[in-house]
């Protein structure tokens, strides 16, 4: 029989500098400078173990983006906001201390939001956002 497990994780990166200071070389007021923008990332889902056999099995939901406005600090300069939402299938092979784990989010949902320049310019740029993503990591425990 199998046994169910939930999890859960997420991160967000402040960055409460405004700007590089790095030139982009845009025309477009306000996109002469790169900002330094905050990012977050977060997944949730479920993963079922195959009893004594070694594998599991998981699906979950993750996001991934880059806010229009940071929390702390300014929001100008070119940054791209939006997010991805992806549905995460996963597998999981453990044998002893070693771990090797498979998980290939696949996207359901993407939205370029409008930056500070954007909206000042009454503009929408661009975003490239991909259809899924390949991971795979391994993990042994000592």
């Amino acid at each position: 029989s199998g046994t169910f497990a939930l999890y859960a994780s997420g991160t967000y990166i402040i960055e409460p500098e405004g700007d590089s200071g790095v030139l982009t070389y845009r025309s477009r007021a306000g996109e002469e400078i790169m900002s330094i923008a905050d990012q977050y990332a977060g997944r949730a889902g479920v993963q079922l173990s195959l009893g004594h056999s070694g594998w599991s099995f998981g699906f979950g939901g993750r996001i991934e983006g880059i806010p229009v406005h940071d929390l702390f600090g300014s929001s100008e300069g070119f940054r791209r906001p939006g997010y991805i939402l992806s549905a995460e299938p996963s597998i999981s092979w453990t044998k002893g201390p070693h771990t090797l784990n498979f998980s290939v989010p696949v996207a359901v949902e993407r939205n370029r939001q409008r930056s500070v320049p954007d909206i000042a310019n009454g503009t929408h740029g661009d975003a490239s956002f991909p259809d899924y993503i390949l991971l795979a990591s391994y993990s042994r425990r000592l």
